[in-house]
């Protein structure tokens, strides 16, 4: 396992260890900036609360028998999907608390997801959003989940890059040249500016199979199984399974790559080092990237070995 908050104001990221159950998971707050506050649920974020709650549905002890273990005979006895749709339904009951309308996607807080279960025959994959599954088989063939969030990071990204631009040209000076402390203003006015944009884009993708950029997100609503994607895997033919976070394959190396070209090289990093390897490599991605929004993203990893 390997977490790494980056420059991230929060933890809003979150690591899934409770056998059977492994995963990964960001956590995404509603759109806000200086003008419009974050939501906070206590001294939580969205996000963190999302990462937390989720994380906690899927540890199996007599706490959380209420959640995943109907039956309560301490066993994990419920697949990834349900228990999804178990930490959705809670979700949504704590947001309805606080007085969101669950109708209204851009005003929910939420996490996309990369999750396995273990079984003895089989391993259940279930994946939303921008985490990865990476699995390889024991010939060293290997398959990949997809970026569901691809499209809306291509406008959402693309749309920072050409406000920040614009807003420095506005100001008679160069984005890239100028001095830190310049920067952030020019992001600050960037995101007052991207505050409307982001909203319309979260309220029509998210949890939207009909959108042509929807992707799944888990948030309370119940639409988010219409979205996610699921893979049954033979166990007994599966030597890897590389769970990531986003920040492990970061924006500057997806934008002009395809999955499975990332995916290629990010089995190639952990070959070479092992998740730590792969975090490298990300960083490196990101020092290089002239234009953006935040130095390091949060990133998040969980490996998983199969013995012969």
């Amino acid at each position: 396992m390997l977490y790494d908050q980056g420059s991230s104001a929060f933890r809003e990221d979150g690591l899934v260890n409770a056998e059977p159950f492994f995963g990964v998971l960001d956590g995404v707050s509603a759109p806000y900036n200086k003008w419009n506050p974050a939501y906070k649920y206590g001294t939580l974020t969205g996000g963190e609360l999302t990462a937390r709650l989720v994380e906690e549905t899927f540890v199996v002890s007599p706490n959380h028998r209420n959640l995943i273990l109907p039956n309560g005979d301490g066993e994990a006895n419920v697949s990834v999907m349900e228990a999804l749709m178990v930490a959705s339904a809670h979700l949504g009951k704590i947001h309805r608390q606080h007085g969101f309308d669950l109708g209204k996607a851009n005003t929910l807080p939420g996490a996309t997801f990369a999750i396995a279960k273990v079984d003895n025959d089989v391993i259940e994959v279930v994946q939303g959003g921008d985490c990865f599954a990476i699995w390889v088989d024991k010939s060293g063939r290997f398959g990949n989940t997809k970026n569901q969030v691809r499209l809306h990071d291509h406008e959402m990204n693309d749309t920072i890059v050409r406000l920040q631009l614009e807003i420095a040209a506005e100001r008679g000076v160069d984005f890239i040249s100028a001095g830190e402390v310049v920067q952030g203003e020019i992001t600050d006015e960037m995101w007052r500016r991207f505050f409307d944009i982001l909203n319309e884009a979260r309220r029509q993708d998210v949890n939207n199979p009909e959108s042509h950029r929807g992707y799944s997100l888990i948030n309370g609503q119940l639409g988010v199984k219409n979205s996610w994607s699921v893979h049954m895997l033979p166990r007994n033919e599966i030597a890897l399974v590389l769970l990531i976070s986003d920040g492990m394959a970061p924006w500057g190396m997806m934008k002009d790559s395809t999955d499975e070209l990332v995916s290629q090289a990010v089995l190639e990093a952990y070959k070479k080092g092992g998740l730590v390897e792969i975090l490298r490599a990300a960083r490196h991605v990101e020092d290089e990237t002239k234009i953006k929004y935040t130095k390091h993203q949060e990133a998040t990893a969980l490996a998983i070995e199969f013995e012969n």
